[in-house]
């Protein structure tokens, strides 16, 4: 929705800046506002308990490699979204570099880009 609200401003590289400025400074005040943090206990750490958990920690990561059907999703996952983030930040340097094609344009780009990869991740 972002890109889609921006296309109209795409005529300078500061003019889709100030509407999300604005957008973001509305939508992050009630968190600003009345969001309270908890004050956290604080646990006394021994180099024994540090051992120990990461023993426990290597231990059980080893077992889930081993034994897990989710490794496959989790490689897929990470090179399917190495790539995805790969494109989104260096498409638009290389469009303008290579082929000087307005910002508008790439503004649709990614749009479509975006849009594919979700319906890619949906289907596969």
């Amino acid at each position: 929705m972002g890109l889609l609200m921006t296309i109209p401003l795409s005529s300078s590289r500061l003019a889709p800046l100030f509407p999300a400025i604005a957008v973001f400074i509305v939508l992050s005040l009630p968190m600003l506002i009345f969001f309270k943090e908890k004050v956290a206990k604080k646990a006394h750490m021994s180099l024994q308990v540090f051992k120990n958990e990461s023993k426990m920690f290597y231990k059980k990561m080893k077992l889930f490699f081993a034994t897990s059907v989710a490794i496959p999703i989790l490689v897929a996952f990470f090179f399917f979204n190495d790539a995805l983030i790969t494109i989104s930040n260096n498409y638009s340097i290389y469009l303008e570099r290579v082929f000087a094609i307005p910002d508008i344009t790439k503004n649709i780009i990614l749009l479509i880009i975006l849009i594919m990869s979700a319906v890619g991740g949906l289907a596969f």
